[in-house]
């Protein structure tokens, strides 16, 4: 009798570790599945939804870019500082977004170490930010920053991963995506941050910026942005 009874119990617990094991798999899903990039034809996003937010014709409508640091050539917005001075400078859409899947191309000039950032559901003036930056410059290429309130890294990358993607005075690609707390960034291919932020922010504007405490030049093209489903979980 003993060792039925033993048996009984042995097989209750089995059964309960497998409906433990069941529904942790079923909710694993929401936090396991790794976004990745779409596939792209000369930077154009294939799939639907897509829509390209960096048009010259209409950026007066969309953006907020002041002429003295941001011009376009063409399709590509530049930002550019011909002179030193501690500040930075931001152009930002006039519309927000809450979770999203967006593409960019950059490329970053300048005679010491010029950094930039494409910013994210950020809220702004010219010359200030609060929000992330997925930044870009020597030793924040792909990392995952916010300016304010932390004023930090928040997602670093290694060194070594850095030197080894990025395309120095080339077209670098970008994909982000950000979806309730969980901001994924890819570089040329790579994912460099995969993070879940509780303290981030949720919704905001997107944006450029420029250290101005150099002479640099900042390039942007083939911004593309698909909106995404309100997330499953904050």
């Amino acid at each position: 009798m003993a060792s039925e009874q033993n048996l009984l119990r042995f097989g209750g617990l089995a059964a309960l570790l497998v409906l433990v094991v069941q529904a942790s798999a079923e909710d694993e899903p929401l936090r396991r599945v790794i976004p990745k990039p779409p596939e792209l034809t000369a930077g154009v996003p294939q799939g639907d939804r897509w829509k390209t937010l960096l048009v010259s014709t209409e950026a007066a409508a969309n953006w907020r870019l002041e002429p003295e640091w941001w011009h376009f050539d063409g399709e590509v917005l530049v930002g550019e500082a011909k002179t030193a001075a501690r500040r930075n400078i931001y152009g930002f859409s006039l519309a927000e977004y809450g979770d999203f899947e967006a593409v960019c191309q950059v490329r970053l000039a300048g005679h010491g170490n010029p950094n930039s950032a494409l910013c994210i559901r950020m809220a702004p003036d010219p010359q200030n930010c609060l929000g992330y930056q997925v930044d870009m410059g020597k030793d924040y290429w792909g990392c995952l920053y916010e300016e304010k309130p932390r004023h930090r890294t928040i997602a670093p990358v290694p060194r070594e991963l850095e030197e080894k993607l990025v395309k120095k005075e080339e077209w670098n690609q970008f994909y982000v995506h950000a979806q309730g707390h969980r901001i994924v960034i890819w570089l040329n291919g790579t994912m460099t941050v995969d993070l879940d932020d509780q303290p981030g922010p949720l919704r905001g504007r997107l944006g450029f910026q420029i250290i101005h405490d150099q002479v640099m030049r900042a390039e942007f093209r083939n911004l593309y942005l698909r909106p995404l489903a309100d997330a499953a979980r904050p």
